[in-house]
């Protein structure tokens, strides 16, 4: 039976749901706000009282998912938008429940409630647009003009059939291998030489690490490759960098990847073959 062409569609349909985990967070905030305005009258002035206090910021702190961005990278530049306004409320949220004046405690919430209403319309928009069309057309080799953003929305199996389909518009012959890929998850073969490409699809503020440099050259001898390739969106650690380096593996990070699309993109309006830089 013949494939249908053309793009294709997501199926997903957009509702808005309110994690369980926002309410917890502000009962959290409530239940502290009622300890630090008693503890501000003097009606509890326990350690106990306190104990509970800094409980309560550290609850919020995992509440607010604020542990996942720091076992990531220690780099607050590198977070995502979202985590970064998350971070300043929980540090108003802390500044609110520790200062013993009703000012702070009512700006620390007023804060909060709109924090958290920015945090939702940029969900939302997040939401609305991931349910949009994505460039990539599986019944078929070739690919619309794509860009960075349209690849920051794929999920890691549609980067790998997105770099399938650039690869073979270059004049490679290739393949994506089974889910056990053995650190490998596309072989391109071009000249008689095989290329093991590792493909890193992840979200703002991520950064790829030496674990992908060490699964390529993992699976190197599995798929007697000859040349190996991490490509990512994202950029990569300084110590992947140097690993990379030393097993002589070509790391393609997010500008590399934006020539090659440039490249290809040209590609499409001069019908003429450009070779994208490296790999």
């Amino acid at each position: 039976m013949k494939k249908k062409s053309g793009r294709r569609k997501r199926t997903d349909t957009f509702t808005l749901q309110i994690p369980p985990k926002l309410y917890i967070a502000a009962f959290a905030f409530y239940i502290g706000m009622e300890l630090a305005l008693k503890i501000q009258h003097k009606e509890l002035d326990s350690p106990a009282s306190w104990l509970i206090l800094l409980f309560i910021i550290i609850l919020l702190f995992f509440l607010l998912g604020l542990y996942r961005p720091f076992f990531q990278t220690n780099r607050i530049r590198q977070w995502k938008f979202k985590q970064k306004l998350l971070l300043g409320l929980h540090h108003i949220l802390t500044i609110a429940l520790l200062v013993r004046t009703g000012l702070f405690l009512t700006l620390g919430f007023f804060i909060f409630s709109c924090v958290l209403l920015l945090v939702g319309v940029f969900w939302i928009c997040f939401r609305l647009k991931s349910v949009n069309q994505l460039p990539i057309n599986e019944g078929s080799t070739k690919i619309d003009h794509v860009s960075l953003e349209d690849i920051d929305q794929m999920t890691g199996k549609e980067f790998e059939t997105f770099l399938y389909k650039l690869y073979i518009a270059r004049g490679y012959d290739a393949k994506i291998t089974p889910h056990t890929d053995y650190g490998i998850d596309l072989v391109a073969v071009k000249d008689g030489i095989r290329t093991g490409i590792q493909a890193k699809c992840y979200g703002e503020g991520r950064t790829v690490g030496v674990a992908a440099v060490n699964e390529v050259c993992g699976g190197a001898g599995y798929w007697n490759v000859q040349n190996k390739v991490v490509i990512t969106n994202r950029v990569f650690t300084k110590k992947a960098m140097i690993t990379a380096r030393s097993n002589n593996v070509i790391m393609i990070d997010r500008n590399d990847l934006q020539k090659m699309i440039d490249n290809y993109n040209k590609t499409l309006n001069s019908k003429e073959y450009i070779p994208p830089p490296s790999a």
